[in-house]
């Protein structure tokens, strides 16, 4: 039944409801970035951790240096291949415009 006061009692219950305010969530998340207690996305406290020192066999790290020096190969070549592409190029349009 639609009566004028249940109109009413609706109209209490939906201003009784907190609005969701993009810019004001926005605004509380930047500054949790400065606060000492700060929160993540979800409202968690966020933990600031300072590693002092890792332990680790020296074997591993060689291999560990070993594969990087090795996956860091083709990415040279392709910089290289870039680069004297990119000379040519320079040359080519120097002398069209010469």
């Amino acid at each position: 039944m639609d009566t004028p006061e249940g109109r009413q009692k609706a109209s209490e219950q939906k201003t009784t409801e907190p609005e969701y305010d993009p810019q004001e969530q926005e605004k509380k998340r930047y500054w949790a970035k400065f606060n000492r207690r700060a929160h993540d996305e979800f409202g968690r406290p966020v933990r600031h951790v300072v590693i002092t020192d890792i332990q680790i066999p020296f074997g591993s790290l060689v291999g560990l240096l070993v594969e990087l020096v090795l996956a860091a190969i083709p990415a040279i070549i392709i910089l290289g291949l870039m680069f004297e592409a990119a000379k040519w190029l320079w040359m080519f349009f120097a002398a069209i415009r010469h």
